[in-house]
């Protein structure tokens, strides 16, 4: 059996935000392609126990320093104060400034023995890991997002000082530490190889198929985690578009999941939901989904979530980005809230309609989940042969 090292910050239990979902999802496909797989987790956070009954004794637990953390700190601090004097181009952090000391220890320690297989860090911040893993492993980083120049993203006085954002330079240095490089969707695998990056793969439908539709549904959830874009997603949705939906549709209402909840206090119209432990039983009573956010990079996780479910979405144009390939089986797009709150109306109106789509998105999602093993499987022979040969 092969075997995988994954170095993360981020917890995989409960999967209920994007970024916990997506290394949830990459430990069991690469356990359904015979990997077998150890978790290095920095900070601890998630349900511990809950990680434990999954990996037992392959989740390890580290932790940054006291300085480390002062570093990140500060870091947030001066780039908050470069804001305020126009001085944007202050916003991108050293590539290495997100590292952890102890999770280097680590990887180290562990490549001492037999190699593992294959190293992968989640985000380029901990790519330095990569470095002091054993040369017989296959260096791998897990893009997840595209972090040059990330801040631009927003307008000045709206740039999220907690957010990790490089110069191209340091993207460049961060992803040839790997082997291979996974992209989210097919655009960051257009920016990675423009930028001159070597090994890039797609990396993108890889949520399980599990249909959880049906016809007696009533919920319509916007499902989000407190950052910016959902923030301003969501006001955008309720002070332009559900005063358009309640005109035509009275007894519609919105359920509002997930920790973005909390920025919102009770409105006509809206059911907050807030955190959940299980995806599977929010969705279970979805009967379609509203992803309004109208910036960002890489693929929408949310998406992934409702895609994988046979759960229709309705969508902004950025919002679609990465499931562009599901439009008319499933997604819905609009470019205005005019536009949107008709589809609204319109799905919320006609379950048959939304059974059929329901119906072409289970098999359109199917072919596409399926494809991206067999690609990520090939991959990781790929690499296998490739090493075999240095």
């Amino acid at each position: 059996m092969k075997t995988m090292l994954i170095v993360s910050d981020v917890a995989f239990s409960p999967a209920n935000e994007g970024n916990r979902k997506r290394i949830s999802d990459l430990i069991e496909a690469y356990e359904k392609l015979g990997i077998d797989v150890t978790v290095i987790l920095i900070e601890g956070t998630g349900n511990i126990e809950e990680m434990r009954k999954r990996l037992g004794g392959r989740l390890l637990v580290c932790h940054r320093s006291p300085i480390e953390r002062l570093r990140i700190l500060f870091g947030r601090i001066l780039r908050f104060g470069m804001g305020l004097i126009g001085m944007h181009r202050w916003r991108n952090y050293p590539l290495d400034s997100w590292g952890c000391k102890a999770a280097q220890s680590a990887v180290r320690s562990l490549g001492e023995g037999k190699a593992f297989d294959f190293v992968q860090c989640q985000y380029l911040y901990l790519s330095a890991c990569l470095e002091v893993a054993n040369d017989n492993s296959i260096k791998i980083i897990d893009t997840n997002d595209l972090m040059s120049d990330r801040w631009r993203m927003f307008p000045p006085d709206e740039v999220p000082n907690v957010w990790y954002s490089l110069s191209k330079r340091d993207e460049l240095v961060g992803c040839r530490r790997a082997d291979v490089v996974l992209a989210i969707s097919r655009t960051d695998q257009r920016h990675f190889n423009d930028l001159g990056v070597i090994g890039v793969e797609l990396c993108d439908f890889i949520a399980p198929p599990r249909s959880l539709w049906s016809p007696t549904s009533r919920r319509v959830i916007f499902l989000g985690s407190d950052n910016r874009m959902n923030r301003s997603g969501l006001r955008w949705l309720v002070e332009e578009v559900l005063p358009l939906v309640l005109r035509e549709a009275p007894d519609f209402r919105l359920s509002v999941a997930g920790r973005v909840a909390a920025h919102f206090s009770k409105h006509e119209g809206i059911e907050i939901v807030g955190e959940f432990t299980s995806l599977d039983e929010l969705f279970a009573d979805c009967r379609f989904m509203l992803n309004p956010v109208s910036l960002g990079t890489g693929l929408a996780i949310k998406n992934l979530d409702a895609l994988s479910r046979g759960i229709p979405i309705i969508c902004t144009t950025n919002a679609a980005r990465g499931i562009e390939e599901f439009c008319g089986r499933g997604v819905a797009i609009a470019s205005n809230a005019i536009d949107f709150a008709n589809l609204v109306v319109d799905q919320w109106r006609n379950v048959d309609v939304l059974n059929k789509q329901s119906e072409l998105l289970g098999l359109a999602y199917g072919t596409a989940y399926a494809a991206s093993m067999r690609r990520l499987a090939t991959i990781f022979a790929r690499a296998d042969e490739e090493s075999a040969q240095r």
